[in-house]
């Protein structure tokens, strides 16, 4: 059956297991509200962990004495965390660079945020593709020619 009153509502819902540097966390989705979201607290490291985490989750009542559930697994992915464009350190970048610049010097590095796992870097729809390189992993832009 189903409990009621306090012995039914949740106080608390927390990560057990599967977080061992604390990245995560379980907060609600907004004041009062019943639901939870897992959220990042910290970098996390994807790259270490490509297919995602299971978190091991336990809820406590506000019952006297509060009482624990079972635990749940859930799996959370780095899909689930960077749903959306990247968002960039700057909105634009401007440079200072000499016409006689040899090839390859270094002119800026862009940089998405937040750190996302397998981004690559390229230049979309550029009139310059000629003139600049861009490295796919780091963001550093340099010379290519004229």
């Amino acid at each position: 059956d189903k409990d009621q009153g306090p012995n039914g509502e949740i106080a608390s819902l927390s990560i057990v297991a599967g977080d061992p540097l604390l990245q995560f966390k379980a907060v609600r989705t907004s004041p009062g509200s019943k639901e939870y979201k897992i959220k990042a607290v910290k970098d996390v490291d994807w790259d270490s962990q490509p297919f995602g985490y299971n978190l091991t989750l336990q809820a406590k009542d506000k019952g006297t004495p509060p009482q624990f559930s079972s635990a749940k697994l859930v799996h959370v992915s780095s899909a689930q965390f960077h749903n959306g464009p990247p968002v960039f350190e700057k909105a634009v970048y401007r440079v200072n660079l000499s016409e006689f610049a040899p090839l390859h010097t270094p002119v800026t590095m862009v940089t998405a945020l937040p750190k996302y796992p397998h981004l690559k870097y390229a230049f979309k729809h550029s009139s310059d593709k000629n003139r600049f390189n861009i490295n796919p992993d780091t963001g550093l832009i340099t010379t290519a020619g004229s």
